[in-house]
């Protein structure tokens, strides 16, 4: 087993369609003169993901529709403005989004999840992804490394297991205010139908004000397809289709 190695590629047909949930728990701390205040959030959202297009190289548009959310904050609810919206995107197979919204904007926001060639357990990539910095005309790069830690058995699915991380970078937010942040996580991809099946992210920010108040932030998300997959037998083969887009971390 520990010789294994395994091709690492979306392989959604069109006319594909599933469902994921996304929950996301976000809790930040604001410090100043001494004194520190909480506030936490928590989000749950469903998506239904189509596969209206796959072109020859392999590469598929993409229609995410956004079912339902709610979010609370500090137990208080807040209206979801993007619910029922749908989002189209252009996703390579190796896991690259090359286009984020109708206008085909965000070209090249996300880097490729997967390397070329074949991986066995314990094996390493990375890729950058270039992101804006809101409010300016600057970029920052940040680098993700990614290690195939093993192959396990995820919602009755077996399963590439990767550790995904993104070191400590500083993105110059403004002239005197920078932001650091810190990616680490695990990513289940079903290697055999090529598609995500449990994505787990934890991000860690943090930052400093001129006026020396501080702001750190620690938020989770975790996204899942709904259902396992159904054991096939012999004499009816059952298929599970879909899978999740998110851009890389």
């Amino acid at each position: 087993m520990n010789g294994k190695k395994v091709k690492l590629e979306y392989k959604l047909k069109q006319g594909d369609v599933s469902k994921y949930k996304t929950l996301v728990e976000s809790s930040t701390e604001i410090t100043e003169e001494g004194q520190t205040k909480s506030i936490s959030s928590v989000m749950e959202m469903m998506t239904t993901q189509t596969i209206s297009s796959v072109f020859p190289d392999g590469s598929m548009k993409v229609e995410v529709s956004i079912d339902s959310a709610s979010l609370k904050r500090d137990g208080e609810e807040i209206p979801v403005p993007s619910v029922g919206q749908t989002i189209p995107m252009k996703m390579k197979k190796n896991g690259e989004v090359s286009q984020l919204g109708a206008g085909g904007a965000g070209s090249g926001q996300t880097h490729a999840s997967f390397p070329e060639n074949q991986v066995g357990i314990g094996e390493n990539w990375s890729g950058e992804s270039t992101i804006e910095i809101p409010g300016t005309d600057k970029t920052v790069v940040l680098k993700t490394n990614h290690t195939l830690e093993a192959f396990e058995k995820m919602k009755n699915r077996e399963c590439s297991k990767i550790n995904v991380s993104t070191p400590e970078t500083t993105i110059p937010l403004q002239e005197d205010v920078t932001q650091t942040i810190l990616v680490t996580g695990t990513t289940y991809f079903d290697h055999n139908e090529g598609r995500l099946v449990k994505s787990i992210a934890e991000t860690k920010t943090w930052m400093t004000l001129p006026t020396g108040q501080s702001v750190n932030t620690l938020t989770k998300m975790i996204i899942e397809i709904e259902g396992d997959k159904k054991v096939e037998s012999k004499d009816n083969a059952v298929s599970f289709g879909g899978d999740f887009l998110m851009p890389s971390i």
